[in-house]
């Protein structure tokens, strides 16, 4: 070790070593815009897929307003009003209250067992299909009817009934939407 430290001190002083570093720099700042420039090239991407929706938090405009509060609140009285209906009358009233949004409406019924126990219901979901898409990609709405303690969710299923309504009146969707309001 002792051999090799007076070695690399005199390197150090050389003045062609001085010389290099300013070229070494400029040199490695040419590979590196080269580099940039060659990387939309299909030979250097590897097709690389880059999502669009990486790039749309920064153009959100809030037009959820004032007037879609008002709805919200009729939705949510209307949600309560069916809080005594049995799940095919809340399956139907819920189905009459996507129709009249505009929107395509299914219903779902199922029956399954956990612990021992039966449970069964109908599910209503409506979509809305994307003006733009391909009809590969959706996002799924969900509400549950009642929630984990057994009571109405009136804010949860109005939100979606609300967001239905609104997302329907805009064109700019590239995904389908689902919105669904489980039975259980």
């Amino acid at each position: 070790m002792a051999l090799i430290s007076p070695t690399i001190l005199a390197l150090r002083r050389d003045p062609r070593i001085l010389k290099l570093p300013p070229y070494l720099s400029a040199f490695c700042v040419v590979v590196g815009i080269v580099w940039l420039l060659l990387l939309p090239l299909n030979e250097y991407s590897r097709q690389t897929y880059i999502s669009e929706n990486a790039l749309l938090p920064g153009q959100v405009h809030t037009y959820f307003g004032g007037s879609e509060q008002s709805v919200f609140n009729a939705y949510k009285y209307e949600v309560r009003s069916l809080a005594e209906e049995g799940q095919h009358q809340v399956a139907v009233k819920l189905g009459e209250i996507f129709r009249s949004a505009g929107l395509k409406v299914a219903t779902q019924e199922y029956e399954y067992q956990a612990g021992g126990r039966s449970y069964g219901g109908e599910n209503v979901y409506s979509i809305l299909h994307a003006p733009r898409g391909d009809a590969t990609e959706a996002i799924v709405l969900v509400a549950a009817w009642r929630n984990m303690d057994g009571e109405l969710n009136e804010s949860g299923v109005a939100l979606v009934l609300t967001l239905a309504r609104y997302f329907k009146r805009w064109s700019l969707w590239s995904k389908d939407i689902i919105f669904l309001i489980t039975g259980d």
